[in-house]
């Protein structure tokens, strides 16, 4: 009598075995493959909001919005240089149903603000508020850059991955002491911007317009005001040793 032709059950099972070892091979290289894919995303729609800015200082005398007092400091008045929310948004948060279900501090959490929502941030050292107004967020405004047009435009942050709307840092800013930690007061503003949210990296648009994958020890040494210093004691220049670090952080690349 002939055979049937056919595979034995063992032959099959030999094939799903295999079939389970090559999945489990080939998944967290597919996860890292979409992570990537998700911070190229993000890089290019903080190229986006580099060019609103950019729009936005050449209709007004090359200068930046006032912010001072008002809470949709950016959203507002950037709102006629772009078409699609979904600008305001890293691919790599949660969804937006999420918005005010997790717990302030969230990595990959939604910020909320009146009628706006997003998940990045400017530096509030941009702006350009009033004559009169001679202090904001609880530092000088002789601080703010106010202008595009400044010297080392290409190590000013100008917009970045964020728990808010946006932060003023100070070169004394104290890192999170824990992942997702973040600060609502005056103080302490680098704590926003400092977010494992991309591989130990956060992504940053610059003043030049250009953007950047910026590692998070790297935040504290770029210049987020005029009177940031470069060096300070966050930095190796400045004495900042690994164990000097929260435990989160102290093994992070410098």
């Amino acid at each position: 009598m002939r055979k049937k032709d056919g595979f034995t059950l063992i032959e099959l099972l030999v094939v799903i075995a295999i079939i389970a070892l090559l999945m489990a091979i080939l998944m967290p290289a597919l996860q890292k493959v979409r992570k990537q894919a998700k911070s190229v995303i993000c890089l290019a729609n903080l190229k986006q909001w580099g060019l609103v800015l950019n729009f936005y200082a050449d209709d007004n005398n090359g200068f930046f919005m006032a912010g001072a007092g008002n809470y949709f400091e950016w959203m507002e008045p950037a709102e006629p240089y772009y078409k699609s929310s979904d600008m305001r948004y890293c691919p790599m948060v949660g969804e937006r149903k999420d918005v005010g279900q997790a717990s302030w501090g969230d990595t990959f959490m939604l910020w909320e603000s009146g009628d706006y929502t997003g998940s990045y941030g400017i530096n509030e050292f941009l702006f350009n508020p009033p004559s009169g107004v001679q202090e904001q967020w609880g530092a000088s405004t002789t601080m703010n850059w106010r202008t595009k047009n400044v010297k080392q435009a290409s190590y000013i942050p100008a917009f970045a991955d964020c728990l808010w709307v946006g932060g003023a840092p100070h070169h004394v800013d104290n890192p999170p002491d824990f992942e997702g930690e973040w600060s609502d007061s005056f103080g302490d503003n680098m704590k926003r911007f400092c977010l494992n949210r991309h591989n130990e990296a956060i992504n940053v648009a610059m003043l030049d317009w250009s953007v950047q994958h910026v590692r998070l020890k790297r935040l504290w040494q770029m210049k987020w005001n005029r009177e940031y210093d470069e060096a300070g004691p966050w930095t190796r220049a400045g004495g900042a040793m690994p164990e000097n670090w929260p435990e989160w952080m102290r093994y992070l690349p410098d």
